[in-house]
């Protein structure tokens, strides 16, 4: 986290279009919190708004692609690693430039760095959360009884965006 700390502000995009956009952002944009169409390949609702605000639309699309690099066998959820296009669920690029239409924003605007500087902010933010978690637990003020647990978590996350920004 030392490095990421360190590596970050040195890697904000430095395109405009990406910085200035703000939008309303779910808060909470995963692929958890959707419903799917039964038979079409769409979105059909988005679950669990309480933690939308205004801000960067690229807040949202960091979090649904996290997805994209976690194991499904982890805490988190997430798709793990095998050929999506083959099993109809679009990858992360896809999934990425989709959103930057939907969004109105040109998918010329995010080159391979801030993509990963996108990413690896998703990350970092998440394993600040998780390690507050996983304190108040060893604390005894945790919400929940779950919250010992998030250790693996800050872990796996941290490792996870160190390989990102690199």
């Amino acid at each position: 986290m030392d490095y990421l700390i360190d590596w970050l502000p040195k890697n904000i995009p430095e395109n405009n279009e990406l910085i200035n956009k703000v939008t309303i952002v779910h808060g909470d944009y995963r692929f958890d919190n959707v419903i799917f169409h039964p038979t079409e390949n769409k979105i059909i609702a988005v679950l669990d708004w309480e933690l939308s605000t205004l801000g960067n639309p690229l807040a949202d699309l960091g979090l649904f692609s996290m997805m994209y690099h976690v194991s499904p066998n982890f805490y988190l959820p997430g798709l793990g690693f095998f050929d999506k296009e083959m099993s109809g669920i679009p990858t992360e690029f896809k999934n990425r430039d989709n959103y930057l239409d939907f969004a109105k924003l040109s998918r010329d605007a995010i080159n391979e760095k801030d993509w990963s500087f996108i990413l690896a902010v998703t990350f970092f933010k998440n394993v600040g959360i998780a390690q507050g978690v996983y304190k108040r637990a060893l604390m005894g003020t945790a919400s929940s009884t779950r919250g010992a647990n998030f250790l693996p978590i800050v872990k796996y996350c941290a490792k996870i965006c160190r390989q990102i920004s690199q």
